[in-house]
């Protein structure tokens, strides 16, 4: 059975909105639908329509409903979101690598997006957004531990977890080219590291990590917020590219990022422990971006300037992680 026209465009220009690199989209449908390069640049031309089977399993992989593509007037009421999910459970197989590998497979865009020479990301932080544990290996075993004791019926303890060199290497790579990105946003609550550091010490009273594992949890967060404070200080990432850091005076509930390239917008909302609400739906774009934007108007952008506010904030933290010790 083959799609009709219409059909066919709307999945091309939702595989363009949600793929921004041309590598990206042959891959997917070489991968996902074992179309030959040449056949998939001429579906992705437009010149051969896909068959309603290669529609759905593209649909599946990019977490789309059909019905979103069908010639149906857009309604206020029915955005599109999809559910970028960590396993709920992991029953089979080893539950460390099915997280890793997750987490690698969801942020594997962000590699070809930050190609976009105007790419654009904004975002207000009630807590450290997991991106920022990318560089540092003990951090990332933490977060496996917190999906553990959420979602697992017999949780890990930090002991039993271990990060292989070869998923480390990735994680770098990984933190290196978000450095990369044109111009970043952040909007920080102001108690940003108090809501880790106080995690840190519950899984510590309840003996899931030890003593010296917790001491090594807080070295790392004195240089994850080292490295901050440089990039807040001068206004830039190692990679010269422009850093906005604000300090908000609200509280905000969640993690919410926006991103924009030339080609394509894209809004996140963090739920249930790194699982992430994704939409590239144009009204929802408008609307995360307007509100993130409204944070400024409650915050004290500290990047580059401000030098009293942004040593206070810092020592702040400072003061939060040296209780771990």
């Amino acid at each position: 059975m083959i799609v009709n026209d219409k059909f066919n465009q709307a999945l091309i220009q939702k595989i363009q909105n949600l793929l921004p690199s041309g590598k990206a989209r042959i891959r997917l449908l070489t991968d996902t639908v074992s179309l030959g390069r040449e056949a998939a640049y001429r579906r992705l031309r437009g010149e051969v329509l896909f068959t309603f089977e290669e529609a759905c399993k593209i649909a599946f992989k990019l977490g789309l409903s059909l019905d979103s593509l069908m010639d149906v007037p857009i309604r206020e009421n029915n955005p599109e979101f999809h559910l970028a999910s960590l396993p709920i459970k992991a029953s089979i197989g080893n539950p460390v690598e099915t997280y890793f590998s997750s987490i690698l497979s969801g942020h594997k865009q962000f590699g070809e997006m930050v190609n976009d020479p105007k790419l654009l990301t904004m975002g207000v932080f009630s807590y450290i957004p997991h991106v920022m544990f990318f560089p540092y290996p003990d951090l990332l075993r933490f977060g496996v531990l917190m999906w553990s004791y959420q979602f697992m019926d017999t949780p890990l303890k930090l002991s039993e977890i271990t990060l292989s060199k070869e998923y480390e290497e990735k994680f770098k790579e990984l933190s290196f080219f978000l450095t990369n990105i044109h111009k970043q946003v952040f909007i920080f609550d102001y108690f940003i590291f108090y809501s880790l550091c106080n995690k840190i010490n519950y899984f510590y009273d309840l003996n899931y990590i030890s003593a010296e594992e917790k001491h090594l949890l807080a070295e790392e967060l004195i240089k994850m917020l080292s490295v901050l404070e440089v990039k807040a200080s001068i206004g830039k990432t190692q990679s010269k590219k422009d850093v906005w850091l604000y300090l908000s005076h609200l509280t905000f509930n969640a993690n919410y990022t926006y991103a924009q390239g030339t080609t394509f917008k894209r809004s996140y909302i963090e739920v249930y422990h790194l699982n992430t609400l994704v939409s590239s739906d144009p009204l929802i774009c408008k609307t995360h971006k307007k509100w993130i934007e409204s944070y400024r108007k409650y915050s004290m952008l500290i990047s580059a300037g401000r030098e009293k506010e942004r040593t206070g904030f810092f020592r702040l933290q400072e003061r939060f992680i040296e209780r771990l010790f």
